[in-house]
């Protein structure tokens, strides 16, 4: 039984698009489908993740913040873990260490994803015990009841309110973001020189060992930066959940405007991923301005700060589909996947420059450069207007279900 409002969703499918065009590209075709297996099995892994968490959260909301907080925190932890050259061992008390195990072109060992297989069964099997446990619509973790009177007097309290749990959540998961990154810029030298590949997508096109750390800097702020859309995404979605659950509706027969109370749910959309970035450049300034590596505190802040526009933009796009288009909601991540996925590969496969500049990340300025160039970050400001136009536009016009 799924959670309600948890949408069903097609069973993961091995990834031929991948095994072919690695194939085509050079790859040997073993390594390929070992590759594309290793995606399989990892996708198969956290949704018995999320199976559980269907059965944990009282709403999809709630169930869904749990797995991408698990997913997360077990990414940054076996990231973490590989920086600070941990032992051996610890790859394997995470799932995601066993997918890098298989070591597709450089050890083609297929064993580890039986690990993955039987996480997933039995995890999966957790997830079907726990759901005939709990209540029927319900969740393992009750929803609280709110007050007996509203002290929500405009839109924005309104949306501060809903949100505020999430932002305390994600502003506590962003410190230790910031302490996992700025570990990082103290080794970054040793962590380059032992890793080509690791400087070549991190600090793409730097001449310099200064312009490369740097550089390095730029990237991982802007790694911070996808994640925070990330939560202004969510914030800005959740309009679309809350009409779905027919709580806008009487909101709006009130005399708030449909203007106003989308505008309160956007200023918390857009003021929270500035606090999130805030917090962690903050964090990784104090590790990198002590690290010696010509990194000042104000360097890491600023670069955190210059990178707003570019969070904004992706949360607008947002914008636009929930309020024009709320019927193709899953196109309100298309700017998160767009950048993550530009920003962090788009370098390794060589893209043309016009490709990656389709990330609005691509137009964030180095402060630690010796030139800037602020251009981009007015072009990127004029799309966010634009979708922000269209979303508003779409909102005040179509219909509430």
């Amino acid at each position: 039984m799924t959670e309600p409002g948890v949408a069903h969703r097609r069973p993961s499918r091995p990834h031929c698009p991948v095994t072919v065009f690695t194939g085509l590209c050079g790859g040997g075709w073993a390594a390929s489908l070992l590759l594309s297996a290793g995606f399989t099995v990892t996708g198969w892994i956290f949704a018995a993740v999320a199976a559980v968490t269907a059965q944990i959260g009282s709403d999809a909301r709630t169930a869904t913040s749990i797995a991408v907080t698990v997913l997360g925190v077990l990414f940054v932890l076996r990231g973490f873990l590989y920086s600070i050259s941990a032992p051996a061992w610890t790859t394997w008390i995470n799932p995601l260490g066993w997918i890098e195990e298989t070591r597709p072109a450089t050890g083609d060992h297929w064993w580890p994803l039986l690990l993955g297989v039987a996480f997933t069964l039995v995890v999966a099997g957790i997830g079907v015990a726990l759901q005939i446990s709990r209540d029927f619509g319900q969740g393992l973790i009750a929803g609280q009841p709110g007050p007996p009177r509203g002290r929500a007097g405009t839109p924005l309290t309104l949306s501060i309110h809903l949100n505020r749990a999430a932002v305390i959540s994600w502003s506590i998961g962003f410190i230790g973001l910031g302490v996992v990154f700025g570990y990082f810029t103290r080794s970054v030298d040793d962590l380059f020189a032992s890793n080509p590949t690791m400087a070549h997508v991190f600090a793409s096109g730097a001449a310099s060992p200064a312009d490369l750390v740097a550089a390095f800097l730029t990237t991982i702020l802007s790694l911070v930066g996808i994640i925070a859309a990330i939560a202004g995404v969510q914030i800005v979605v959740r309009i679309r959940a809350e009409e779905l659950a027919d709580r806008a509706e009487p909101v709006l027969a009130t005399a708030v405007s449909r203007q106003n109370y989308l505008a309160g749910t956007v200023l918390v959309a857009f003021a929270a991923p500035v606090l999130f970035l805030l917090l962690a450049g903050v964090v990784v300034g104090i590790f990198a301005s002590t690290a010696g590596i010509g990194i000042t505190f104000g360097d890491a802040v600023l670069q955190a700060i210059v990178t707003i526009p570019a969070v904004w933009t992706v949360i607008a796009i947002a914008v636009t589909v929930v309020g024009a288009r709320p019927q193709v909601m899953l196109a309100a991540w298309i700017g998160v996947l767009a950048s993550f996925v530009l920003t962090l590969f788009g370098p390794s496969f060589k893209l043309p420059d016009w490709a990656l500049a389709i990330s609005p990340y691509y137009h964030v300025p180095d402060v630690s450069a010796g030139e800037q160039n602020w251009w981009g970050l007015l072009w990127i400001s004029l799309f966010t207007i634009g979708f922000l136009i269209i979303g508003f536009a779409g909102f005040r016009r179509r219909d509430t279900p």
